[in-house]
């Protein structure tokens, strides 16, 4: 509670504690008779006035009064707390030092209404101490009530001006004083807001509480995606959305069945259920209440059901999304976990967790038996945590003899001088299957072998890797709009035509920018600084080379607008937002701009470069990019091929990675599948997706995204086979006109799809 209190005021929401003294262990409704708290001065000391104690000391801003009497306090059982000068200014202020506002409960029960008429009674409540009166029967008569006994003497002026003082420091401390009014029509979008929804999947995730999994049952993560028969408990009359769960199992099942248990079915759903051996039975309790131990008719049939379901061998998952007490009511079965509520977050939280997405961490917070008492929680680690190489790739649905094809197609390439060398993995199901290094860093006799700790220029893969997905963070945390115009962010792009390029238009490369120009050229002898100044100043001075949206061009100007529009936002360098936003967080590492100088043993040399006059090695090969000093937004990006899984497995993951989520679910879907905004057009939000002439090669689902990087590297990912490819090469060494990597890249693709042995692999629609 304390917690809570002070996280909500630091947001600007004031938070009140109620009901003082203590409301939960009174017999009788306060809204209908006058409770009486029947404990000593004691008792209350050490159980009821203790978490009021902790509320007021983490800085609380209301404390409600209840409509019950205590004793122990001011000596009278006829007396509600609501009126009581001793407990009110007595207790709540001089010994327990509350400073705030006090309120009381709704004047309008009955709990307050027995000892006077309703006027009198609002008096009294101010008399007592009682800053803000809430829901009085008649306001007008009790404004009345009250401005008469403040003529009379009966209130003073004093007391008038105390409580008012308290109501105009609650307000001034939210703004009110400089901002009365809510934007109404702004409500839905400020609390449905992007990163509330992804905090709030974070917070439910972290509460999925396992206690029993007997077997070893979860996750449900085999070689093939198991058979469900998915069996939910509806007792009670429920108004949430409980079709979530059905349709996130549906996702990830090879099959499911669905049955819904009520009071009028469940006598007969035994007969309707014909189980098969390999289906794996999950049943779902959403009682949030004592339904399911109440109703003892329906609770006996559901229990039987379940006992017959264990003892026939079968594997039987139970999940309570509510009321964590049905736990002991049930017979025991193979796996039990519990959430708190039956809300589409904690939906989403269970599937997630049966199928190893995220690690199991939560603890059992009340007690509900001697078998699970309070602190009960068996952790289950991701299955994404530890992408560690497994040497049976046949564990996850993949062939290591096939496998051995890739190794051999890349092996070709480099016999054929495709590149001097590569770096490729390949990873399914949070597993890395291929992992493997070939040739060596240049043609040079002595050129030293290529090894899983050599450094390439990633070229364009930098676009995905940083700007597409800090543009995805800022997005989410509504910094970045992504219908909203580019002149918005940077007035000083303007012309015929410019105010309809939006942000969108430069992800998906149809704004209207040129594709290219040597900007490096223009400004050369610049300090990078400089340089960059001009670079911005150039692009938003050139006029536009088409209409938006009536053709795609892949652009790096455009991708230079975007990185421009991220730092003006953020306030903050590239390569600073890219360590503390992305890499960081993901804990990857052998990744950076600008690659120290004692890093240039392990990396692949480029070009020969007739502008610099030299082999490129160890400074970012696209000229445009070495004219910044090395960070820019289309590229500059150096890495290991292993430093990459991180990102590549979160993005797989649907944001999320060792327990932590970057990114929500519905913001990558939205990045990654195509844009739509040009006919025919692959593109996605930074992304690209499988076409005619893809590197993917044919056999990428439809699902999948990806980019190339100009040097030589790839990145391809595939949600619906769960799996992705990287291949690193330095091709352009030592020319960018060799262009063979374009029959190597969609070899290499075909090959690793060519290896899963759990599915039928067929080409790709176009």
């Amino acid at each position: 509670g304390a917690s809570y209190i002070r996280q909500a005021q630091d947001f600007g929401v004031l938070t009140a504690a109620k009901h003082f003294p203590g409301h939960g262990a009174t017999k009788g409704d306060s809204h209908q008779t006058l409770p009486v708290l029947q404990f000593d001065r004691e008792r209350l000391d050490q159980i009821e006035l203790v978490p009021f104690k902790a509320a007021i000391e983490a800085g609380v801003a209301v404390i409600m009064t209840a409509h019950i009497a205590a004793p122990a306090l001011d000596g009278s059982i006829a007396r509600p707390v609501t009126l009581s000068p001793k407990a009110l200014k007595g207790v709540l202020r001089e010994e327990l030092g509350f400073r705030g506002l006090i309120a009381s409960d709704a004047l309008d029960m009955a709990g307050v209404r027995q000892s006077s008429w309703d006027g009198e009674v609002a008096v009294a409540a101010v008399q007592a101490g009682v800053d803000m009166l809430l829901v009085p029967p008649d306001p007008l008569a009790t404004y009345q009530a009250l401005l008469r006994a403040v003529n009379q003497g009966r209130v003073s002026t004093t007391r008038v001006d105390e409580a008012v003082k308290r109501i105009l420091e609650a307000k001034k401390s939210v703004g009110l004083h400089r901002n009365r009014k809510v934007e109404l029509a702004a409500l839905s979008r400020t609390l449905n807001a992007q990163n509330v929804r992804t905090r709030s999947d974070e917070i439910a995730e972290r509460g999925v509480t396992l206690l029993r999994d007997a077997f070893g049952v979860l996750p449900l993560n085999g070689a093939k995606a198991p058979k469900l028969v998915l069996i939910e408990i509806l007792l009670s009359e429920t108004e949430n959305n409980i079709d979530v769960l059905t349709e996130e199992l549906s996702r990830r099942a090879g099959g499911i069945r669905h049955f819904r248990v009520t009071p009028d079915s469940v006598a007969n759903l035994g007969d309707q259920i014909q189980l098969h051996p390999s289906e794996i039975v999950v049943v779902v309790n959403f009682s949030e209440t004592n339904d399911a131990v109440d109703r003892e008719d329906t609770a006996m049939l559901s229990t039987s059901l379940l006992l017959d379901f264990t003892q026939h061998g079968l594997q039987v998952v139970f999940a309570s999304l509510g009321n964590p007490y049905v736990l002991d009511v049930f017979p025991k079965t193979s796996a039990l976990l519990v959430t708190y509520d039956d809300s589409a977050m904690s939906q989403r939280a269970i599937a997630r967790a049966l199928f190893g997405e995220i690690s199991v961490v939560g603890k059992l917070p009340v007690h509900v038996s001697a078998e699970y008492p309070r602190g009960s929680g068996i952790e289950l680690t991701s299955r994404y945590t530890n992408l560690e190489k497994i040497k049976n790739p046949e564990d996850v649905g993949m062939s290591s003899k096939r496998l051995g094809d890739v190794s051999e197609i890349i092996k070709e390439g480099i016999a054929k001088k495709t590149t001097p060398g590569a770096v490729a993995i390949v990873g399914r199901r949070g597993k890395i299957v291929f992992e493997e290094a070939f040739g060596h860093l240049s043609y040079q006799e002595d050129a030293p072998l290529v090894n899983l700790d050599t450094i390439y220029d990633l070229a364009s893969l930098t676009k995905v890797i940083v700007t597409t997905t800090l543009s995805m963070i800022l997005y989410e945390r509504e910094l970045l709009g992504l219908d909203v115009p580019v002149s918005t962010y940077i007035p000083e792009f303007t012309s015929s035509g410019k105010d309809e390029v939006l942000i969108r238009d430069l992800l998906a490369h149809c704004g209207g920018l040129l594709w290219w120009t040597d900007l490096y050229k223009q400004f050369e002898g610049r300090t990078p600084e400089e340089a960059y100044s001009g670079y911005i100043e150039t692009i938003s001075k050139m006029p536009l080379d088409y209409e938006p949206r009536t053709k795609t061009s892949y652009s790096d100007l455009g991708v230079l607008l975007l990185g421009e529009v991220i730092q003006r936002i953020t306030g903050m360098s590239l390569d600073g937002l890219a360590s503390e936003e992305i890499f960081k967080p993901l804990g990857m590492t052998d990744i950076f701009f600008r690659p120290e100088e004692s890093l240039r043993s392990r990396i692949a040399p480029t070009e020969k470069d007739n502008w610099r006059g030299r082999i490129v090695h160890g400074e970012v090969h696209d000229e445009n990019a070495f004219g910044l000093g090395g960070i820019a937004p289309h590229a500059g990006l150096f890495s290991t091929a292993r430093a990459l899984v991180p990102i590549v497995q979160m993005l797989l993951n649907g944001g999320f990675l060792d327990g932590k989520r970057l990114l929500n679910g519905a913001t990558i879907s939205l990045f990654t599948r195509r844009a739509g905004l040009v006919a025919e057009s692959s593109r996605a939000l930074g992304w690209d997706t499988p076409s005619g002439s893809s590197s993917a090669g044919n056999y990428f689902s439809n699902l999948s995204f990806g980019h190339t990087g100009y040097t030589g590297t790839s990145i391809w990912i595939d949600p619906e086979r769960e799996l992705f490819a990287i291949l690193l090469t330095n091709r352009v060494h030592t020319t960018r006109d060799n262009r063979q990597i374009y029959e190597l890249r969609p070899r290499f693709h075909d090959a690793v799809m060519g290896a899963i042995i759990d599915s039928d692999i067929v080409p790709r629609s176009r």
